[in-house]
């Protein structure tokens, strides 16, 4: 990647991000492209989030990605917001212009493209999906099948006041909402079953729903990606339900962000396959 002195500048925003796969999605997205620009990670300290972010802005920061513990700080900073952004309550993709900065949140879409692009066929079996979660994704990702025709929602959460509050938020019925102890209940006849919680990230817990009650043709997705084989999925797999892993998700939702920032819609497959890469 050849630097000049007008290369753009694109980053990620967090705390920890040293670890992040975001800066091989997006820097081999910008060589496919023949961008000049270049991609960077920000680790910041919980306290200079806003400090950073303004002084980036002030020298030209083109465009951003913010994750864990920022999300939510940085759609307080923006000016405007897209209704996926104000939806999830949090937004993980910023784009400056002249009136100002704009907040979006591409977890939904990105989730949906990625099941669009690996398990074509979902739709087709999935009238009910269950949602695991009440924080950030789960906002986001309940937030996009909610306005997908024909898709009942329903919400399974440790949180009885952050579940109720997303229901409301979304136009669920209160009945939409289950209890830890009833996901069950919530799986009966479901098509789609979503861990959007952190259980499982790199080990830590474990998530092992009884699957059984789903839609034979079902489909249990683990928005954790470390391990690729999460006790989630693992679960799904003794019930005989496909599974897949949210790597697609970090391809699907850093795709839309690309296309927010350059107008391009890379190729996810060539964006997953880097990823994929990486992690072996």
């Amino acid at each position: 990647m050849k630097l000049t002195a007008a290369t753009r500048l694109y980053g990620l925003f967090g705390a920890p991000v040293r670890h992040s796969l975001s800066p091989v999605l997006q820097n081999g997205w910008i060589q496919d492209h023949g961008l000049d620009a270049v991609y960077l990670a920000f680790d910041v300290a919980d306290d200079g989030f806003e400090t950073a972010l303004g002084g980036l802005l002030s020298a030209g920061l083109a465009g951003a990605n913010v994750t864990l513990p920022f999300k939510e700080r940085a759609l307080a900073a923006a000016t405007s917001a897209s209704a996926e952004a104000r939806a999830a309550g949090a937004a993980n993709t910023l784009v400056p212009g002249p009136d100002g900065l704009h907040a979006d949140n591409t977890d939904g879409v990105g989730f949906l493209l990625d099941l669009d692009q690996r398990a074509a066929g979902w739709r087709s079996v999935a009238d009910v999906a269950v949602v695991f979660g009440s924080g950030g994704a789960a906002r986001g990702i309940a937030s996009a099948l909610s306005r997908q025709p024909g898709l009942a929602v329903r919400l399974v959460a440790r949180n009885a006041a952050t579940a109720g509050q997303l229901a409301r938020d979304l136009g669920l019925p209160p009945e939409a909402v289950f209890g830890w102890d009833q996901a069950a209940a919530a799986l009966a006849g479901a098509g789609l079953a979503v861990n959007a919680t952190s259980i499982g990230l790199k080990g830590d817990g474990a998530l092992t729903p009884d699957f059984s009650a789903m839609h034979p043709a079902g489909l249990v997705y683990d928005t954790v990606y470390t391990p690729r084989q999460t006790a989630f999925l693992t679960a799904a797999e003794a019930a005989g339900r496909a599974g897949l892993s949210g790597l697609g998700m970090l391809a699907g939702q850093g795709a839309v962000a690309f296309e927010r920032w350059f107008g391009i819609r890379p190729d996810f497959a060539t964006g997953l396959a880097r990823l994929e890469a990486e992690l072996a």
